[in-house]
């Protein structure tokens, strides 16, 4: 009798979790699978684990919860940085994988952009644009790159001491490869 071969799980999700959120007993909680299969979207349990997630999947806290983002097939960038005296802390990339992001105030969206898939904040950021040069070719990151390496540079000229606690020892080249 010949013996079935295990298929190798389908990586559809632009954003998989190790966890997801639910609203129990007036509180919420964090919970996991204990065979290690991950949640796409934060919400839906599949039959995927870590281990099958292709290398263009980078690591990282997205929607509250530790997971992988994709980081080929992105179609369109757009970097909201918040001039609050802080190095990426509310700092917002938003990314599209199908469609130009196309800015609306009309929208009624929190960002004031339409079609964008997913965002992300903080130092997540560099991480997601360090995979992004790497599977994505034809995303120019160049000008995303310009904008966080003069917040670093404004920061450390404004405010020395937020400086050296937030950004001084986020070592950008190993990120952007940029010289500084």
């Amino acid at each position: 009798m010949a013996r079935k071969r295990k298929r190798k799980p389908q990586v559809r999700a632009n954003f998989y979790s190790v966890e997801k959120i639910i609203y129990k007993r007036r509180r919420f909680q964090y919970i996991s699978n204990s065979k290690g299969y991950l949640y796409s979207g934060a919400s839906i349990l599949v039959k995927v684990t870590k281990d099958d997630l292709p290398p263009y999947f980078v690591p990282g806290r997205f929607k509250k919860c530790f997971g992988y983002i994709r980081t080929n097939k992105v179609k369109s960038l757009v970097y909201l940085s918040k001039d609050n005296g802080h190095f990426l802390k509310d700092d917002v990339l938003l990314i599209s994988y199908n469609d130009e992001i196309v800015h609306d105030n009309q929208c009624g969206d929190l960002f004031n952009y339409r079609g964008y898939d997913e965002y992300i904040f903080c130092l997540d950021i560099l991480t997601f644009l360090k995979g992004v040069k790497q599977y994505s070719l034809d995303i120019d990151t160049s000008y995303i790159e310009n904008q966080i390496i003069q917040k670093k540079e404004l920061l450390k000229q404004t405010n020395e001491e937020m400086y050296r606690n937030e950004a001084e020892a986020v070592d950008l080249p190993q990120f952007i490869g940029a010289n500084i």
